[in-house]
């Protein structure tokens, strides 16, 4: 009787043993959204351009420069970006007169993220805006700097938003500082 015992507690024990095998853990298949990629590097991004040029006649200007920094500000789940600008400019006038002026503001634009070939993207569509510009001194022909509609488009590459369109779009967001 006592080999029966034996032999039944093996049995037991070997089945115990030889159980299936345990569940595989889930894996976490989330697969991140383009908002959430863009989002994970920064919540803020910087852009800065400058533009030179002549200025035929009749115009009173006759050569400018600018330096513009333009700061978005993304908050996670929202529609629209905060857009700040800041604009230096010189302009040197046919008379010989010399100005400096700065333009800021904050306005809302609408943004849209999207995939561009397995990349994350996003596409902006600023609004017409018109700021008041600060001169160094009285008398600039042009007291304000207008801004016309338009939308551009950035992917996110090396950790920087690089536009592609319109195809010549030349400015290059990075995270912000």
């Amino acid at each position: 009787m006592r080999s029966y015992y034996l032999a039944c507690l093996f049995a037991v024990l070997s089945a115990a043993a030889c159980g299936s095998p345990p569940e595989p853990q889930a894996v976490n298949s989330q697969v991140e959204s383009p908002e959430d990629e863009i989002l994970a590097i920064a919540n803020a991004w910087e852009a800065r351009t400058s533009d030179s040029g002549l200025r035929s006649e009749p115009d009173k200007i006759s050569v400018f420069t600018s330096e513009e920094l333009r700061t978005l500000r993304f908050t996670a789940g929202a529609h629209t970006a905060s857009q700040s600008l800041l604009r230096d400019e010189t302009f040197h006038m046919r008379d010989g007169r010399k100005f400096s002026c700065r333009s800021e503001g904050t306005v809302d634009v609408p943004v849209r993220f999207f995939s561009k070939n397995g990349e994350p993207a996003i596409e902006l569509t600023y609004p017409a805006v018109e700021f008041a510009r600060q001169c160094d001194s009285p008398g600039f022909p042009e007291p304000t700097f207008k801004f016309e509609g338009s939308h551009a488009s950035f992917v996110l590459r090396d950790e920087n938003l690089v536009g592609f369109d319109p195809p010549l779009e030349k400015r290059s967001y990075n995270p912000a500082q």
